[in-house]
């Protein structure tokens, strides 16, 4: 623990094997609680990725999503304070922004998206099942062993296109050389 993390540990049997970090988010004052968070996406197995109806998929939240996808997270979306609209055409207008914005982010990945009120405990239910079927130990244990292929899959493309960087100066150098030695050659005429 650090003076940026607390934890927290309830008598859970399904938690018993489980790890749950709630970070701070995007657009955080502070620009440690940033970090905090980028910090998290490489170690995680499973991301829960929260926005509200109030402010749903932010600009922030969208880079920080395409972030999780550089790192070939799984990641289901939650969608809080569903309670704040009233109308199910608004309801419904604001899931289809959310997921049609992930579908983009995500290279054309349908993700799970669940409407929930975390104050007035709608749809937590829904979720909790969810998690329970979606993280049993099978699950766990393949997302637990996807991770690490996840990360070096992760830097093997940053460095890929590194060396492709390379090589297309390397090209571009080879034809200035080229163009300079037939120069040198038609002056030596």
């Amino acid at each position: 623990e650090s003076e940026h993390i607390k934890s927290i540990y309830l008598p859970n049997e399904w938690l018993r094997q489980t790890n749950i970090v709630d970070t701070p988010g995007t657009n955080a004052v502070l620009q440690t609680h940033q970090q905090i968070t980028e910090h998290f996406i490489p170690r995680s197995d499973y991301i829960l990725f929260v926005t509200s109806v109030d402010r749903p998929f932010s600009e922030s939240e969208r880079l920080f999503l395409v972030r999780i996808h550089q790192w070939r997270k799984k990641v289901l979306i939650i969608l809080n304070k569903i309670d704040q609209i009233q109308k199910d055409t608004d309801k419904e207008k604001i899931l289809n922004y959310v997921r049609s914005n992930a579908h983009q982010v995500l290279d054309d990945i349908t993700v799970p998206i669940f409407q929930i009120s975390s104050l007035k405990s709608i749809g937590i239910n829904l979720l909790e099942n969810y998690l329970r079927t979606e993280l049993n130990d099978k699950t766990k244990l393949k997302l637990k062993l996807e991770n690490p292929l996840g990360i070096a899959e992760r830097i093997f493309d940053k460095y890929l296109a590194i060396v492709h960087e390379r090589k297309q100066i390397l090209v571009n150098d080879e034809q200035i050389l080229f163009i300079l030695h037939s120069d040198v050659d038609e002056y030596r005429r």
